[in-house]
């Protein structure tokens, strides 16, 4: 799969589309994207799916727990290597066997697990699955094995103690409806309330109204993700009896943004932040949202919009009182989150697009925004005003995951970049000398 080409020539087609002719219909731009977007897909899924099922994922950012550093390699397995010494650990690989396939979403540790979720195609036929690797014996912490669907799962999961939700395409030739929200029972013994069970594992799901690429976010019990329609949804993961036949009503609200929202939303201090392919960032209020139930009105007194002038495939990166969103139009945005102000004279501007969220790496009192670049390397731009320094991490390939900053121990700090060829580096934050580089499918040294 070559994703940079790709997303260059669907911007293309949005930059067309966006100069709608005088008199066409209002709607026409958001069914042309959409139909872009779900070309995609299928060359995504395709491509993935190539050579005999070998998965070609490389797209999934490491996550730090408990010492380790987890990261869902390019075959199909979850690997770690010691957050300190940065040794790879070779008696850890989910699983033993096969890959689960393609793995784009971000892992998930919580109940001594790690969660993630990955699919296969052969043909029109998807096979997904979800599974929990046990973070002591990196076995399966679900005694039935992995959870599967016949489906695609690009966005990832979302986990706490007692619930871990995904998002879908659609499931098998099922053109009606395009999506589902699922929701899983996360403990090593499927169980759940009484009465709201379905399944040994299943514990409910909400359709939506079209194809989930966004990895869901939980805050406060709620689930937070976007569409390919364009919406975003506030979904209610409550254990409550008046959800038991009627998961619909889950639903706290939804909001209809101008095009598709791929990027996972950021909820902080009471506000969602997310962008779509409409060149839109947004800053939405929680309860403005859940008073207003649905639209797609901005309400100017505790919310605000801001034009990025390009798709916003990334998560937004909060900071204190900032915010800082990448573009694929190659430009990383700062703006206040309280009013929406920019804080840099220009953007920020790198060489590729900007896939993937970018990550404040620390060195002594000096901070600075680590950006990965979909053509390669992992940039380096100055807070106070956006200036691209001209330093970087070198990966020689492309980066289309969330660079991670280890702090701790202060003296073994390194930033790990998994970059789209399966190569897992640990740099030295200031000097940026590579200190390690691991091929994630069998812990081997990169050349």
């Amino acid at each position: 799969m070559r994703p940079p080409t790709l997303l260059r020539s669907r911007t293309t087609l949005t930059e067309q589309s966006a100069r709608q002719p005088s008199g066409a219909p209002a709607h026409e731009p958001r069914t042309r994207l959409i139909f872009t977007v779900v070309l995609f897909a299928f060359l995504l899924a395709a491509t993935a799916c190539a050579n005999e099922l070998v998965p070609n994922g490389g797209w999934s950012a490491p996550i730090e727990s408990d010492g380790y550093v987890y990261v869902a390699g390019k075959d199909g397995h979850l690997v770690r290597i010691d957050a300190e010494t940065g040794r790879f650990d070779q008696g850890f690989r989910y699983p033993q066997g096969d890959g689960v396939g393609a793995i784009y979403g971000k892992p998930v540790a919580a109940n001594g697990a790690v969660y993630a979720a990955g699919y296969n195609c052969k043909g029109n036929r998807c096979d997904a699955q979800v599974f929990a690797a046990d973070a002591s014996t990196g076995q399966s912490a679900w005694a039935e094995g992995n959870f599967i669907l016949d489906t695609r799962l690009v966005g990832g999961v979302a986990a706490n103690e007692s619930i871990l939700v995904f998002g879908t395409t659609r499931l098998g030739n099922v053109e009606v409806p395009r999506g589902y929200l699922y929701a899983l029972d996360p403990t090593p013994d499927a169980g759940g309330a009484a009465g709201e069970v379905i399944g040994d594992r299943l514990l409910w799901r909400l359709p939506v109204n079209q194809e989930i690429w966004s990895q869901p976010v939980i805050v406060d019990n709620v689930a937070y993700f976007g569409t390919l329609a364009g919406t975003i949804y506030a979904v209610d993961l409550a254990n409550e009896p008046m959800y038991v036949n009627a998961p619909e009503s889950r639903v706290l609200w939804t909001f209809d943004a101008e095009s598709i929202v791929n990027a996972s939303p950021v909820v902080a201090d009471g506000k969602i932040y997310f962008g779509d392919f409409a060149n839109n960032f947004y800053a939405l209020d929680l309860a403005t949202r859940l008073q207003a139930n649905s639209g797609s009105d901005i309400a100017p007194a505790t919310e605000w919009k801001a034009d990025v002038e390009g798709w916003v495939w990334a998560s937004a990166l909060i900071d204190g009182e900032n915010v800082y969103v990448g573009t694929l139009g190659s430009r990383v945005y700062a703006f206040n989150r309280s009013n929406g102000a920019e804080l840099w004279n220009q953007p920020a501007k790198i060489d590729g697009q900007v896939i993937a969220s970018p990550t404040i790496v620390q060195s002594g009192s000096v901070r600075t925004l680590a950006v990965p670049s979909s053509d390669q390397d992992v940039h380096l731009i100055t807070l106070i005003d956006g200036a691209n320094t001209g330093r970087r991490y070198s990966t020689n390939n492309q980066v289309m995951a969330e660079p991670l900053f280890v702090s701790e121990p202060s003296a073994a700090a390194s930033v790990i970049v998994h970059s789209q060829n399966g190569e897992l580096r640990r740099f030295h934050p200031s000097s940026l000398n590579l200190l390690d580089c691991f091929k994630t499918e069998d812990g081997g040294r990169c050349n």
